[in-house]
């Protein structure tokens, strides 16, 4: 990691850094699971609001995870941009938006958008409010594999994928009461409601590849029944492999993820919610 970093006020920041790094991740069979490069800066207005941007970029890499138990996949090289502007945070009400967007070289796209606020009544009260809206475009999406010995390149099953087109819009609202040194009462919500859509079915043609076979274009043959809600897969046409199904794997859903009541230590209380279709 190298960077930069300026305390001395100038013509328009209090202060400002910058860094770039390098970042790998390795499975436990030593195999390189991400190669990535990134540079972010950060800065510190005058009237103390705050702005930062970074861009990211990962070469395409092995996924021991992308199959499910299965052999490797491949992921595809990608690009990340990100950025944000928040308020003063000294001041009891304090607003911010930040944004982030992510395509790769086999055409999946993420975006993200978000506001929040974040409400001080008192020194030990703590509410945030923060709406979030994604939308997720994911053209190696697992949907399922089928044994079949005739699919010797991928060690006797077919490893059926699609892309998901998926898009979600979330409500976060977390409150921190801080009782004493000791003691904390943290509570959080998110009631959301989401949308995704499969298309473009096709098989893995060789693990650790992104090479894939289309059914209905490129190999076999695919048909969707409307009353039974499933697609059925003849996998190579005129050959002899079994034809299979696949339950129609469309999905709406409107919930809500919650913690509440949790009393702890606070430098021991975490929430964290990573999410990955």
């Amino acid at each position: 990691i190298v960077g930069h970093q300026d305390f001395t006020a100038g013509a328009h920041f209090r202060n400002w850094r910058w860094f770039a790094f390098q970042n790998d991740a390795f499975n436990y069979g030593g195999r390189g699971l991400t190669h990535s490069y990134a540079a972010r800066a950060i800065g510190t207005f005058l009237n103390l609001w705050n702005v930062s941007g970074g861009i990211l970029h990962t070469l395409d890499n092995y996924d021991d995870q992308l199959l499910r138990g299965g052999p490797e996949g491949r992921q595809p090289a990608m690009w990340q941009y990100l950025g944000s502007v928040s308020t003063d945070s000294r001041q009891r009400v304090i607003f911010g938006v930040n944004g982030t967007y992510v395509h790769d070289v086999l055409g999946g796209e993420f975006s993200r958008a978000a506001v929040s606020m974040d409400i001080r009544p008192s020194s030990n009260v703590r509410v945030n409010f923060s709406p979030n809206w994604s939308r997720l475009f994911d053209t190696e999406q697992l949907v399922r594999s089928v044994l079949d010995p005739l699919a010797a390149n991928t060690y006797g099953r077919r490893y059926v994928l699609a892309a998901l087109t998926q898009s979600t819009l979330s409500l976060e609202t977390r409150v921190d009461i801080t009782i004493s040194p000791a003691l904390s009462f943290v509570m959080y919500v998110q009631p959301f409601v989401s949308a995704g859509s499969y298309n473009d079915f096709k098989e893995l043609l060789a693990p650790g590849t992104y090479t894939f076979a289309r059914y209905g274009t490129e190999r076999g043959a695919i048909a969707y029944d409307a009353a039974s809600a499933r697609y059925t897969v003849d996998p190579d046409g005129a050959g002899s492999a079994p034809s299979f199904t696949i339950a129609q794997p469309d999905q709406r859903a409107v919930t809500s993820r919650k913690r509440g009541g949790t009393l702890g230590i606070p430098s021991a209380s975490a929430l964290s919610l990573r999410a990955r279709s």
